[in-house]
């Protein structure tokens, strides 16, 4: 199956507690992604609890230290700190966040983020980086690892459409996220560069030393975010994407 087709998992083992009634989102995970293995012990999740992010939080990545609380069946919890971060892109008002994920070895998350009086939490992905489900077809996307697993969700938040993909292997993990398009003051550091169609891109740094890029296509933002060290393969990235009208998207039908 390509992986362009691959149906939306549920989150059905999972108990998702949201303490405040305007932070609704929605979370989609790998099946694969409940269990923690290790030569010592496993861990089974047997749940996950949202909380209340502090009011004071200044970023996502501070927001979901207190957040994204990790229940296990032993009763033990875990929330992710600091140096489970592995990229943060905030573009206007909006943010993009990758992290380990708590569950375990090989295990990540990612969020949507969007600021209004405070950073609220719109959409959650979990996925393994091994597994019973990897693709080796990259369908024509240009992806830093030879297997790979692979997530998507689509949310709608304050009537802008939302959606996000998400590529992993044990050691890289690449989000690529389209946004209705919205105005914003543009970061003093980014940089302009011209992609093979000719279209401009704009690239940044996160304060995780990670590159990431956004450009326009029709009334869509396109962000491509990630740990990714080497401008290069950011820009590789960027001109392997169809139009954002590709059915297929971010897959090409070529």
């Amino acid at each position: 199956m390509k992986w362009h087709m691959t149906p939306f998992f549920s989150l059905l083992c999972s108990v998702l507690l949201l303490l405040s009634c305007e932070n609704s989102f929605k979370s989609e995970y790998s099946s694969n992604a409940n269990i923690e293995n290790s030569e010592e012990n496993i861990k089974i999740v047997e749940s996950i609890k949202i909380n209340e992010a502090p009011k004071h939080s200044k970023t996502p990545s501070e927001a979901i230290t207190h957040q994204f609380e990790v229940i296990f069946e032993d009763g033990s919890t875990q929330l992710p700190t600091e140096n489970d971060i592995i990229s943060e892109t905030i573009i206007g008002n909006q943010g993009i966040l990758t992290i380990h994920s708590p569950e375990g070895k090989d295990r990540y998350a990612s969020f949507l983020y969007h600021m209004e009086d405070e950073w609220i939490l719109d959409a959650i992905l979990r996925v393994s980086a091994i597994g019973d489900v990897v693709f080796k077809e990259k369908e024509g996307l240009y992806l830093p690892m030879e297997e790979f697993n692979f997530l998507k969700i689509k949310v709608e938040v304050n009537s802008q459409n939302q959606e996000l993909w998400v590529f992993v292997d044990p050691e890289n993990i690449i989000t690529i996220t389209t946004l209705d398009r919205f105005n914003f003051v543009e970061n003093s550091e980014t940089q302009k560069v011209r992609l093979s169609n000719e279209n401009e891109a704009y690239i940044s740094k996160d304060d995780y030393e990670n590159y990431f890029l956004y450009y326009y296509d029709i009334e869509k933002i396109i962000i491509i975010a990630g740990n990714i060290k080497e401008r290069e393969e950011l820009i590789n990235i960027a001109n392997s994407l169809p139009s954002v009208t590709d059915p297929a998207f971010p897959a090409t039908t070529k």
